[in-house]
């Protein structure tokens, strides 16, 4: 490759995860020579690279450029605008050489980015389905003093880097289980040791869970000596790196993999915690039941009839029925007094951002109860967007209302100002009034008495597991 600056140069980009492998789901269209923006309008923002490639024996249909490419002058080409991937219209397996000449407009130091909000409009990318409950907890660990996106991922990505040693040897693999095994385990037992596609995907994890839209990208970074001129690029080189996405910027680069040359394990062990159960008696006798007494047999003359099936059932009605009807009234009310009571307690939320966050989570549950799928997956805008629907149009602003706020309360970083909590719960209390208008006073009741919302969402599923490049022309 020769380049006029040194650039990151990328293979492929995966933005999907469904907790087993990342992977991504693509839609192509014809590259001419100037190649259109994810978005229309769109502009990309950064420094112009220009750069001339040759490829030798490159097994599959990938162009490999810079991020963000704008021009491509070469052979016929497909463009992935969503993930600025460049991919060859024939050949699975290139024998000889292809030239081609790209330009892209490479991302603003990351030092930039400053108290940008993240860009969270695609639920895809902030996707962590099926996250083990230490990863959770993990995730929290590793940002305690974090007040904006960016400051987040910088910690979350020393966090990374300080938590194993680069191992080219170590086991592939990308899923919760190997992720969790890669962060938690002992050295002893071969964990906290790594390749880039570890660091990489787990901090692109641990990302999500914090709320940072996150992909994974696979590409080669320029040598060390690497100052214009040429530049030579084996498949050695390649490396998987992390990127989180800002609002005005788009993808910015991060490095949580450690120096390659370290082999030393870190000083610290962190291990799962596990449960161990009392060892069983190694024999175990079955009593005797055939006597009831002394002497006496069931079902012989002077002795204890056995009780039949009829009787045991008509002694279990009672306390059954007692219990069913139990259930019956006192569930639905004891279900209906922890709402009311989880309500009073958000109202008395210390500070006003946290009652604006307490009263977006009570509008989240009203919107459940109605049927709004609200899954781990979904930003808050897109939570407003699925209740217009069902609560329409006008509630379904104030929902859109709300979300802005409990997003400034969480990504802001500053302290949120005086009056923003009773704003926020008058935006809730509105929304409310508007889901319950019109509705007759048992299925108000019924909702009141629905348990469901007292659990956190779920995460969403995936549909259909997705592994490696999926690629479907445009049209």
């Amino acid at each position: 490759m020769r380049s006029d600056r040194p650039a990151p140069l990328r293979l492929m980009v995966l933005d999907r995860f469904d907790g087993r492998s990342w992977s991504a789901a693509t839609t192509l269209q014809e590259a001419g020579s100037t190649l259109p923006p994810e978005r229309p309008g769109g502009r990309a923002v950064g420094t112009s690279v220009t750069q001339d490639v040759t490829l030798v024996d490159l097994p599959g249909s990938f162009l490999p450029a810079p991020d963000r490419p704008v021009a491509y002058d070469g052979p016929a080409a497909w463009w992935d605008a969503r993930h600025g991937v460049l991919y060859r219209q024939r050949s699975t397996v290139a024998k000889g050489t292809i030239r081609y000449e790209v330009r892209s407009v490479v991302p603003v130091l990351p030092e930039q980015v400053g108290r940008r909000d993240v860009d969270d409009t695609d639920a895809a990318t902030l996707a962590a389905p099926g996250a083990p409950a230490r990863l959770a907890s993990l995730a929290l660990e590793a940002t305690p003093s974090g007040t904006t996106a960016y400051a987040r991922a910088l910690l979350l990505e020393q966090f990374v880097r300080d938590r194993a040693v680069f191992d080219p040897d170590a086991a592939p693999g990308s899923s919760w289980r190997s992720l969790e095994f890669f962060l938690t385990a002992s050295t002893d037992a071969g964990g906290r040791r790594g390749t880039s596609e570890q660091f990489a995907t787990a901090f692109a994890a641990l990302a999500r869970l914090q709320g940072l839209p996150a992909r994974v990208v696979v590409g080669a970074r320029p040598a060390s000596d690497a100052k214009g001129g040429t530049w030579t690029i084996r498949a050695g080189d390649l490396e998987a790196w992390p990127e989180v996405r800002f609002e005005g910027i788009g993808w910015v680069p991060f490095d949580p993999t450690p120096d390659q040359r370290s082999t030393e394990p870190p000083t610290t062990t962190t291990t799962a915690p596990t449960t161990t159960s009392p060892d069983l008696p190694p024999q175990q006798t079955t009593p005797d039941r055939t006597k009831v007494g002394p002497g006496k047999q069931d079902g012989k003359p002077g002795g204890g009839s056995a009780p039949t099936l009829a009787d045991r059932l008509g002694d279990l009605a009672v306390p059954a029925l007692v219990v069913v009807l139990a259930l019956v009234l006192v569930l639905p009310l004891a279900v209906a007094l922890a709402k009311l009571v989880r309500r009073a307690r958000r109202r008395r939320s210390g500070g006003d951002g946290a009652l604006a966050m307490a009263a977006w989570a009570d509008v989240v549950d009203q919107l459940r109860s109605r049927g709004v799928v609200v899954d781990q997956t979904a930003s808050r805008r897109v939570v407003a967007r699925r209740a217009e629907p069902v609560v329409g149009a006008p509630a379904a602003a104030k929902v859109e209302q709300l979300a802005r706020l409990a997003n400034a309360v969480t990504f802001s970083g500053a302290e949120a100002p005086v009056g923003l909590g009773p704003r926020a719960w008058a935006l809730a209390d509105e929304v409310r009034a508007a889901a319950a208008a019109g509705q007759p006073w048992w299925r108000r009741a019924a909702r009141l008495a629905d348990p469901r919302t007292l659990r956190r969402p779920r995460p969403d599923a995936p549909a259909v597991p997705l592994r490696g490049t999926q690629v479907q022309p445009a049209g």
